[in-house]
């Protein structure tokens, strides 16, 4: 194999790797973007099922809001849960 050859071959790994790595990163970034929406995501239905499970209970301790709040307090975090999905739909 002569000097242009080899240089050839160089340059040709060279650009190679450069774009396979280039998309490597790339995909890394879109998995770490999707996580986090999925982890954010996980957050506000935890918040909702909470939020519900207050309304729904049947006993009422001291100190709690009343029903109407805890009404607006549920539908406050369905209409989050609700916006966030529609915001980051893409990564879903």
């Amino acid at each position: 194999m002569g000097p242009l050859e080899t240089l050839l071959v160089v340059l040709v790994t060279s650009v190679v790797g450069y774009f396979f790595g280039k998309r490597q990163t790339e995909q890394q970034r879109i998995i770490e973007e999707r996580a986090k929406v999925l982890s954010d995501l996980f957050k506000r239905y935890v918040d909702l099922e909470e939020q519900v499970y207050l309304l729904v209970q049947i006993l009422d301790l001291s100190g709690e809001p009343d029903r109407k709040e805890k009404y607006r307090r549920a539908a406050e975090s369905f209409n989050n849960l609700l916006a966030y999905h529609r915001r980051n739909s893409i990564w879903l």
